[in-house]
């Protein structure tokens, strides 16, 4: 299931690529992929090659601490990359060939150990997007286990704002079978909790199907520094949907196969987000444009889609990309934005393993599958070859991507919504500014913009046709883009300036002016690639 996953999400990258070659699409079909993986694999074992096996040095424990500037030990994240030959902290690069990383994350008094292979590693330390990251060139020898210490920089504090980061879609051990559920999770409501203030969020939402078992656990996650959200993600046979803040078990009855009408199908939706309304929650639509068809929301009931209050529209287990699923929801919501039906945009890490290695023996066996076939081509029979060369395209045109992608932004809070509020940050507060849209979506920016003091959400009531914006552009990492989207399909693009880091982050904060319309509307977008990226719900000019 997990390599179908890894392989549809590669395809749906390439198929938003230019790419001339029609034959080789055509044959991109993500379980036929998988056949040929092992059929492949099993050709090649049969000629003697065979994949070896993972490196089995001795693992030394490494000692991290994490503390804040005055010396406290914090939660934060912590990841060691193996360095390959000839690369080091000066010339590191996401892009090795090998997706093999080690994700932990400090306990309350900043320590944790992880015990990695002998070795040269990256250790970087990070937590979120209103702090600096940090990285260090170690050598983890087994005679000298070492503890290194850290002290991270937070250059903005939006919570003294009122903003509040949050991942509204996790999921923890309650979603697996142990408890009724289909999915291989392993976390505890704790670790998911500890996992998400590790990525600098305030507040969370613990969304596992079929239940509500974790309720109770996830409400004794609550501290001074996190709200726990109670949820769960409902079953469909046409979408999933999220009860956000109900403690009732909501179940959309699915119908036997000779009562699906549609008729039947649209009032069980009608029944549940409103008795969810009912019980002052909040339904939201997740991962409209999801490949299958059963988590997917119905083209057909496109007409009723504002009985969702909030739509999930970048969710973090596949990349926001030209032909990824986030891409096409991107642009249902903006379809939306158009027709005048206006849905607060979210994101949602859906996170099912909080070490973020699920794909790394999928990437391992497709590169060394690759280098094979390369190696000695002419020993491989035309039909071998024609099954091996769709594999050589998506490992040139996408794994570079995916390598990146996996490596940076795969985890709790990987991409998270930050929400305006006003009052106290309570889950009742915090529901409530997401149903308004007060929000922008990142997986690094902090993205703030404000037409006379109005933000993401708000409408401005004037009546000059050249207006001021005042836009806060932050990041811990370079930014290449900032995209301004306004009604009737007008963008303007502006190149961001190289400018050099200052005490740990990059300020591309501006004063733009736009050209509005009556009754206009307009949202931000800035980025470097999909790995650091941020999206404004919108302004309403009135």
């Amino acid at each position: 299931m997990k390599l179908k996953k890894f392989l549809s999400t590669a395809v749906d990258c390439i198929r938003g690529m230019e790419v001339s070659d029609e034959v080789f699409l055509n044959e991109l079909e993500p379980n036929q992929l998988c056949c040929n993986l092992e059929e492949l694999t099993g050709a090649l074992n049969e000629r003697g090659y065979r994949l070896p096996e993972s490196e089995n040095r001795k693992k030394v424990p490494i000692t991290v601490e994490v503390c804040n500037e005055t010396g406290k030990g914090m939660v934060a994240q912590v990841k060691f990359y193996p360095l390959p030959e000839g690369m080091n902290q000066n010339n590191f690069s996401f892009n090795t060939g090998d997706l093999t990383f080690y994700r932990s994350y400090t306990n309350t008094e900043g320590k944790t150990s992880e015990e990695v292979p002998a070795g040269r590693y990256l250790v970087e330390v990070s937590k979120g997007s209103e702090y600096e990251i940090l990285t260090k060139e170690i050598i983890a020898l087994e005679e000298e286990p070492a503890c290194h210490r850290f002290y991270i920089r937070r250059f903005i504090n939006l919570s003294e704002e009122g903003w509040y980061a949050g991942d509204l879609h996790h999921h923890s051990v309650y979603s697996s079978r142990l408890h009724g559920g289909t999915d291989p999770v392993v976390e505890s409501p704790e670790e998911v909790a500890h996992s998400m203030q590790a990525m600098g969020l305030t507040f969370g939402a613990l969304s596992d199907h079929h239940n509500v078992k974790n309720h109770g656990e996830w409400r004794k996650q609550e501290t001074a520094d996190f709200t726990p959200i109670i949820s769960k993600e409902i079953s469909t046979s046409n979408g999933h949907v999220l009860s956000l803040g109900v403690e009732e078990d909501i179940i959309y009855r699915i119908p036997k196969e000779e009562e699906r009408a549609e008729e039947y199908l649209r009032e069980e939706f009608y029944s549940i987000t409103n008795r969810i309304k009912e019980l002052s929650g909040l339904p939201q639509l997740n991962h409209p444009r999801d490949r299958q068809k059963a988590i997917s929301w119905n083209p057909k009931f496109h007409d009723m889609i504002n009985i969702f209050e909030t739509i999930e529209i970048w969710n973090g287990s596949n990349p926001m990309v030209p032909g990824s699923t986030n891409w096409e929801a991107y642009g249902l919501w903006k379809e939306l934005l158009t027709e005048g039906r206006f849905i607060p945009a979210t994101t949602g890490s859906d996170t099912h393993n909080i070490k973020a290695d699920d794909y790394v023996e999928y990437f391992r066996q497709i590169t060394w599958l690759v280098g094979i076939v390369r190696d000695y081509r002419g020993e491989f029979c035309k039909e071998l070859l024609k099954k091996a060369d769709p594999l050589i395209l998506l490992y040139d045109k996408v794994m570079p991507i995916l390598e990146k992608w996996a490596k940076t932004t795969l985890t709790s809070g990987c991409v998270r919504t930050y929400t305006k509020v006003n009052g106290t940050r309570t889950s009742k507060y915090l529901l409530a500014s997401l149903k308004k849209g007060h929000s922008f979506l990142t997986n690094g920016p902090i993205l703030l913009p404000t037409i006379e003091g109005k933000g993401p959400g708000e409408t401005v009531h004037k009546e000059e046709k050249e207006l001021e914006v005042l836009i806060r552009l932050l990041a811990n990492r370079p930014l290449k883009r900032l995209i301004i989207h306004q009604s009737g399909g007008r963008t303007e693009t502006i190149v961001l300036e190289n400018i050099n880091q200052i005490k740990g982050f990059y300020d591309y904060s501006r004063v733009v002016t736009i050209q509005v319309q009556d009754k206009d509307w307009v949202y931000f977008e800035a980025y470097e690639d999909c790995t650091n990226l941020a999206i404004t719900n919108p302004i309403f000019i009135a």
